[in-house]
């Protein structure tokens, strides 16, 4: 029996008092790329600009640290149309993975995981792909959402 796989990657940028300055996201069908952005809003269409990300149902989010995300999603969309409970989700957590497999490591920020088990050149080679050169570095969306 063959399983299909719609998901999505997301990283935000910002805080929860001014709401987010950036968003990168990657779907993936079947865990290849279909799409990878990283879009900025302008105040008053984030809502909109969140909306035509989440677009569809995905079977499962991925995050680092998902409860900024849950957050920065339940500020502009508070209910999803695609779960009878109205939650975003599933989310598979990064950060939470890695603790549980890795329970002795110092630290479970990105930057730390990535250093400890890829390589920031490794990292950074596949985020050429799709991201400018002047955002090839943590904390720009779409680059965090690359080491997710």
């Amino acid at each position: 029996m063959f399983v299909h796989y719609k998901t999505i990657v997301l990283d935000f940028e910002g805080s929860l008092q001014t709401g987010y300055r950036e968003v990168g996201y990657i779907k993936m069908d079947n865990f290849v790329v279909t799409e990878a952005k990283e879009l900025i809003p302008h105040e008053k269409n984030r809502k909109t600009l969140l909306h035509s990300i989440l677009n569809e149902r995905y079977d499962f989010f991925i995050s680092h640290q998902s409860n900024v995300e849950k957050n920065f999603i339940r500020m502009e969309l508070p209910y999803s149309p695609f779960d009878d409970m109205g939650r975003w989700g599933p989310w598979l957590d990064t950060k939470i993975v890695y603790r549980k497999l890795y329970p002795n490591l110092p630290n479970y920020d990105l930057k730390s995981l990535i250093e400890t088990f890829i390589g920031l050149d490794g990292l950074t080679k596949k985020a050429k792909v799709y991201c400018r050169e002047e955002k090839l570095q943590f904390h720009n969306a779409l680059f965090d959402a690359i080491a997710c």
